[in-house]
């Protein structure tokens, strides 16, 4: 089904996802549906499919509901004026090549986060070339924090890859906190 360009999919017959389906004019502010013909929308974006949020210059705002468990590939790429972005507990995986990748975001908070990156053969993970990403913080005590996916069977490796003003990566896992470098510090300074 489409509405207004934006598509929503019964992709697994009880749930739906939702995709921009056209390149054309997006406001700045976007609500995702949490409900569509009495079923729940559950994902932004197929994995392994562009998104069509990507490339939304003019996107400033977001509301995602706490119906979303899967963020996948694209969704917010190059949303460069996209800063902030409050992304529900709901949200328990994070997949995608280049979910936040040259985007103006700025943090990422996801305490319900259990699975962050991809692990696909890809150059690109999810923050890719996010060139204000400061810090990011995964998982919470209740939905503790689980892993994060590799390209090249290393773990992390580029889901922050090209990331100059990342301060830090805090996990909060089953034994606490871990705040320690996940990725080589190279890594977000390669430019």
């Amino acid at each position: 089904k489409t509405y207004d360009d934006v598509t929503i999919d019964n992709t697994t017959g009880n749930a739906y996802t939702v995709w921009m389906k056209t390149a054309s004019t997006m406001p700045s502010a976007v609500i995702f549906p949490f409900k569509y013909n009495n079923k729940p929308v559950t994902r932004l974006s197929q994995s392994g499919q562009t998104s069509g949020f990507d490339y939304r210059a003019n996107l400033t705002n977001v509301y995602i509901p706490e119906t979303i468990h899967f963020i996948g590939d694209y969704v917010f790429n190059k949303c460069t004026n996209l800063k902030e972005l409050n992304i529900p507990s709901s949200v328990r995986q994070i997949i995608g090549t280049q979910t936040f990748g040259a985007s103006g975001i700025t943090k990422i908070i996801a305490p319900g986060c259990q699975t962050f990156g991809n692990n696909k053969n890809y150059e690109y993970g999810v923050c890719y070339d996010a060139k204000s990403l400061e810090y990011v913080i995964l998982g919470s005590k209740e939905y503790p924090f689980k892993e994060i996916k590799s390209v090249a069977n290393t773990v992390g490796y580029r889901q922050f890859y090209s990331c100059p003003k990342l301060k830090f990566v805090n996990l909060v896992t089953e034994n606490g906190l871990r705040s320690d470098v996940i990725f080589p510090a190279s890594e977000a300074n390669n430019t």
